[in-house]
């Protein structure tokens, strides 16, 4: 898989939760991945949101994240990534 990102966002993303593009497209390493379309709003094109396990480096601990993308030439284009709620939490644990 091919990963881009916006530097700008990526920054924005770190600033504002703590997650960096480069460790969260680790995200999709999980066999449990969970994937589904994020269809909230019209966003003129088709975005996915993935919860899974992720391993942050910097703090050695494994955290489940929510991770929204959309796929472009081939390439997945990271938007954002933060850790998962409650809610969302309980939804990777029952899948």
């Amino acid at each position: 898989m091919e990963f881009e990102w916006d530097k700008s966002k990526n920054y924005s993303n770190i600033s504002k939760h703590g997650i960096d593009f480069e460790q969260a497209k680790r995200v999709f390493e999980d066999p449990n991945l969970l994937i589904f379309v994020d269809n909230r709003f019209d966003y003129g094109e088709i975005r996915e949101i993935s919860i899974g396990k992720l391993l942050l480096t910097t703090q050695q601990k494994i955290i489940i994240v929510v991770v929204v993308y959309t796929q472009r030439d081939s390439k997945i284009r990271l938007i954002s990534a933060r850790k998962a709620n409650k809610k969302e939490r309980k939804r990777y644990e029952q899948q």
